[in-house]
């Protein structure tokens, strides 16, 4: 069975490598009310912060594909994953 860090990691994971049409699309449903999510170029951002971010990135970009480099898990019981990586694009954003 697995341990409960091992299934916030993985689901860490398996929510970094989304399509971002698939998150602005299905978010809501599956993004909890608490969530944040930070970066250095966004600074933090709540949950509904963050699906407007999706929705412009999909726009900007359909067919981004996020990579995951690394994840981290938190400190015990924050429910936090810390996560880097990239994303490809062919879509030319900078016309």
């Amino acid at each position: 069975m697995m341990e409960d860090s091992e299934r916030l990691v993985s689901a860490a994971r398996a929510f970094a490598v989304m399509p971002p049409v698939l998150v602005a699309t299905r978010g809501a449903d599956v993004i909890r009310d608490d969530f944040v999510y930070s970066s250095p170029q966004t600074g933090e951002l709540d949950r509904a912060a963050y699906l407007r971010l999706m929705r412009i990135v999909e726009r900007a970009s359909p067919d981004l594909t996020p990579t995951v480099d690394a994840l981290k898990q938190g400190a015990a019981g924050t429910g936090k994953v810390y996560c880097s990586g990239l994303g490809r694009s062919e879509t030319n954003v900078c016309a």
